[in-house]
C-alpha cells in the first residue's frame, strides 16, 4: 500500500496543498432562476438591497434620513426596458467590500441575511455589468474603482481601474445591469411604476416604518419616490396602544396597503425598534384572513407596526432580532394580535356570515353534528377564524363531537355509577334529565345522518331509471342498478354490512348472515359445478322471512335492465331463476373458508325478487309461468311454485324507489330532512 503522507511531499519535505478551482461560468449555469416575470427583477433587487446595506454601513442610525438611493430604466426604441442603473450614496466599493465582492459564497453580510451569491445572478439575466464606485478610504483620502463585470472564468472584471481622485469630495457607487439576455427581456414589467411597486413589495419590511429611506425609480419620462406611493397606497391607519404587565407599553400602528404593494396575500404584524422593521409576524390564521380583502373599492392588506421602549431596548446589536424569551414576544404578539382583531372586525365578520353558511351546508349534509349547532352564527364564532371550508368545519365538528360524547359518557358514568347515592345527589332528578335529553339529540342527530344517507341512495338508484344517454334514448344497463343495491364480485365475507343496500328491495334482507353477489354458484356450493352468477342469493339469518317448522328461506333477486322489452328463451327470468334453484338443491352452502353455512334440501323455501320493468313480452312469460296475481298497490306481481318451494315476486324498479320513499318519509320530515 502506498504511504500517501510520503508521496504528497516534495523533495523539501514541505506538504503539497490544492485549492478547488472556482467556475463562475458553470455556477452561473446552475443558479435556479428560469426566465420569468418575478425572475426577471431579482437581479434588480439584489442591487438595490446592496445600496440599502452600503447606506446603512456609512450612515448607521442615520441612514433613512442621509441615504439615497436613485434607480434608472433605460429602455429600447420599442419602450421596453432593457437595462438599469443603481446608485447609491453609501459607504462604496473600498478594499474589504471589493474583497468580498470577488468571492461568491462569502458570509461578509450574512448578519444582514445575504448570502452572498446576489450578484451571480446578474450575469444569468443580463449580457454586462458595468461598476463604478467613489468612495472614502480610512486615510481619508477619495478613491475611484471601476470595472466590467462579465461571464468569463479567466477575466470576469475586464477594464479595471483603480485610482485616487482628490477632486471628489462625494460618495457614490454606480452598478449598470445592462443589456438583458434573450428569454428575460420579453418577461420584464413594462412600465417603471410597475418596477416601483413589485420593488415595494420586496422591500417591504424596509419601507413601512415610521421613517422611510430616500428611494427612487425614474425613467426619460417619469419618476417615481417610493415614499409617496407608499403613502398614497396606505389606507385608514389608526393608532393603537396595550400594555403587557411587567414588560411595558406598546403602541400598534395599523394600516391597509394595496394589493399592488403586498407580494403575498399575506397580512403581518412587524416590530421594531427605533423606528426601523426588525421583525414579522404573519397573522392570516389567526384573523382568518387568507387572501387580500376590499376597502373602499380597492384590494388591500393588513400591516400592524409595533414599536414601544421595551423593544427599543432589547433589539440586538445586529438589529434583526430581540433579545427576548418567547414567552414575552408570545404575549406581545397575542396581545397586538387583539388589538388587529377589532381593526379587522368588518372584513373578519364577511368571513363569520360566509362561515355560517358553510356551517349551514355542513349540517346539512352530515345531520349527526345538528345537535351541536344551536344557531350557525354562534356556532360559526366558535371556530377557529382560519377554518372556513366545509372539510376543515367538518373536522372541527367531529372534534366538538368527540368531546361531547366524552362528556356524555363520564356524565353518564357520574350519575349511575356504582358509588352513586341519587338520594344524597345534589339535583339528581334536574340533572338525571338534563342528560336523557342530551343523549335524545345525539342520538337524533346520528339518525338524521344514517337517513340522510339513505336518502341519497334512493335519489341515485332514482338516476339510473332515466337515460344514459339522452341522445341516443339509451337506458342504464342492469349492472349500474345492481353496483347500487350491492358491489358486483363480492360475497359477505369481503365487504362490510354498510356497502350494501338490500335494504331498497326488502329490509329484511339487510339481516341476512351470508350473501353473494354475481358470483358463480360452484364458488360457495360446494357440490355444484355451474358457472352461472345468480345477480343475489342470500343464506341464512333472517328470522323475519322464517316460518317455524321449515328450513331457513333462500332468497334469489335477478335484475334485468330498465325498460327492456325483448327477452329470449335463454334470458326468460323466470326460468333463469328456476334453474339457479335447481342447481341450489341438494347442495351445502359454504363461505370463503369452507365451513357450513347451510344444507338446501327438497323442501327448502326461495324468496324470489325479479326486479325489471313490466313490458307487455314480460307479462306475457309471466302469465305462462302463473305469476300473475297483484300485488297490494299496483306494486307488480306475485305467484308461487309448489314444485320448488318457490315464492317469486316481480317488482318493477320505479316502484322500489316509491316504496323506499315511503318507508322513510316519515323520518325525513321529523329529521328535517328535505
Amino acid at each position: 500500500m502506498l504511504d500517501l503522507q510520503q508521496k504528497n511531499k516534495t523533495s523539501t519535505d514541505k506538504p503539497v496543498t490544492f485549492k478547488m478551482e472556482e467556475n463562475l461560468e458553470g455556477r452561473i449555469r446552475n443558479l435556479a432562476l428560469a426566465p420569468s416575470y418575478e425572475n426577471t427583477l431579482i437581479p434588480l433587487f439584489e442591487a438595490i438591497s446592496n445600496a440599502i446595506h452600503s447606506v446603512q454601513e456609512r450612515f448607521g442610525e442615520k441612514w433613512v434620513e442621509k441615504g439615497h438611493i436613485r434607480v434608472f430604466v433605460y429602455r429600447n426604441d420599442e419602450a421596453q426596458p432593457v437595462s438599469f442603473s443603481i446608485e447609491d450614496n453609501g459607504i462604496g466599493l473600498n478594499e474589504d467590500n471589493f474583497k468580498s465582492f470577488r468571492t461568491y459564497d462569502t458570509g461578509h453580510k450574512l448578519q444582514k441575511g445575504g448570502k452572498g451569491v446576489g450578484r451571480l445572478t446578474w450575469l444569468k439575466v443580463f449580457e454586462l455589468v458595468n461598476v463604478q464606485s467613489t468612495y472614502q478610504e480610512k486615510d481619508g483620502k477619495f478613491y475611484e474603482r471601476g470595472f466590467n463585470f462579465i461571464l468569463d472564468n479567466e477575466n470576469p472584471f475586464p477594464e479595471y481601474s483603480f485610482g485616487e481622485n482628490s477632486q471628489s469630495k462625494n460618495h457614490i457607487t454606480t452598478v449598470h445591469l445592462q443589456r438583458l439576455k434573450d428569454g428575460y427581456n420579453s418577461r420584464c414589467p413594462k412600465k417603471t411604476e410597475s418596477v416601483a411597486h413589485k420593488m415595494i413589495a420586496h422591500f417591504l419590511s424596509y419601507l413601512i416604518g415610521h421613517d422611510r429611506p430616500n428611494i427612487v425609480i425614474e425613467d426619460s419620462d417619469n419618476k417615481y419616490d417610493i415614499r409617496q406611493i407608499i403613502t398614497a397606497n396606505t389606507h385608514n391607519p389608526k393608532t393603537d396602544e396595550f400594555e403587557i404587565e411587567d414588560v411595558g407599553s406598546f403602541t400598534v400602528n395599523h394600516l391597509l396597503l394595496n394589493k399592488s404593494l403586498v407580494e403575498k396575500a399575506e397580512h403581518t404584524l412587524y416590530l421594531s425598534a427605533h423606528e426601523r422593521i426588525v421583525d414579522g409576524h404573519v397573522i392570516n390564521n389567526q384573523t382568518g384572513l387568507d387572501s387580500y380583502f376590499e376597502y373602499e373599492d380597492e384590494m388591500v392588506a393588513y400591516v400592524g407596526i409595533i414599536s414601544g421602549d421595551f423593544l427599543d431596548s432589547n433589539v440586538t446589536q445586529e438589529r434583526n432580532n430581540f433579545d427576548i424569551s418567547k414567552e414575552t414576544y408570545k404575549a406581545i404578539t397575542k396581545a397586538a394580535e387583539e388589538r388587529a382583531k377589532i381593526y379587522l372586525e368588518e372584513p373578519i365578520n364577511a368571513i363569520l356570515a360566509a362561515k355560517a353558511g358553510t356551517v349551514q351546508r355542513v349540517v346539512t349534509n352530515f345531520p349527526r353534528y345538528k345537535y351541536l349547532v344551536k344557531n350557525n352564527a354562534e356556532f360559526a364564532k366558535k371556530l377557529p377564524l382560519n377554518k372556513k371550508t366545509e372539510e376543515e368545519i367538518y373536522g372541527e365538528m367531529s372534534i366538538y363531537d368527540f368531546r361531547e360524547n366524552r362528556s356524555t359518557k363520564r356524565e353518564v358514568a357520574s350519575i349511575i355509577g356504582p358509588d352513586t347515592d341519587p338520594d344524597t345527589m345534589v339535583d339528581y332528578e334536574n340533572k338525571f334529565s338534563q342528560l336523557i335529553s342530551r343523549i335524545g339529540e345525539q342520538e337524533k342527530s346520528s339518525l338524521a345522518e344514517y337517513v340522510t344517507k339513505r336518502k341519497a341512495i334512493i335519489e341515485l338508484l332514482h338516476s339510473r331509471l332515466g337515460y344514459e344517454d339522452p341522445e341516443k334514448k339509451k337506458k342504464y344497463t342492469e349492472e349500474a342498478v345492481h353496483k347500487i343495491i350491492c358491489p358486483l364480485r363480492v360475497n359477505s365475507g369481503q365487504i362490510e354490512y354498510g356497502e350494501h343496500h338490500l335494504w331498497l328491495i326488502d329490509d329484511r334482507l339487510a339481516y341476512y348472515d351470508f350473501w353473494a353477489s354475481d358470483e358463480n354458484i360452484k364458488k360457495f356450493a360446494s357440490n355444484s359445478s355451474s358457472s352461472d352468477r345468480p345477480d343475489l342469493v342470500l343464506f341464512e339469518g333472517s328470522n323475519l322471512l322464517h316460518r317455524e317448522g321449515t328450513d331457513q328461506p333462500v332468497v334469489i333477486v335477478e335484475f334485468k335492465r330498465p325498460a327492456r322489452t325483448e327477452y329470449n328463451d335463454d334470458e326468460n327470468p323466470v326460468k333463469q331463476v328456476y334453474d339457479y334453484i335447481r342447481e341450489l338443491k341438494e347442495n351445502r352452502i359454504t363461505d370463503n373458508d369452507g365451513n357450513l353455512i347451510t344444507s338446501i334440501g327438497d323442501t327448502t323455501p326461495f324468496f324470489c325478487y325479479l326486479v325489471c320493468d313490466i313490458t307487455p313480452r314480460l307479462k306475457a312469460i309471466l302469465e305462462d309461468y302463473g305469476i300473475n296475481q297483484e300485488l297490494p298497490g299496483g306494486r307488480g306481481y306475485f305467484g308461487y311454485n309448489k314444485p320448488r318451494c318457490a315464492y317469486i315476486e316481480v317488482l318493477q324498479y320505479d316502484q322500489i324507489v316509491k316504496d323506499a320513499r315511503l318507508r322513510h318519509e316519515a323520518f325525513f320530515k321529523e329529521l328535517g330532512i328535505n
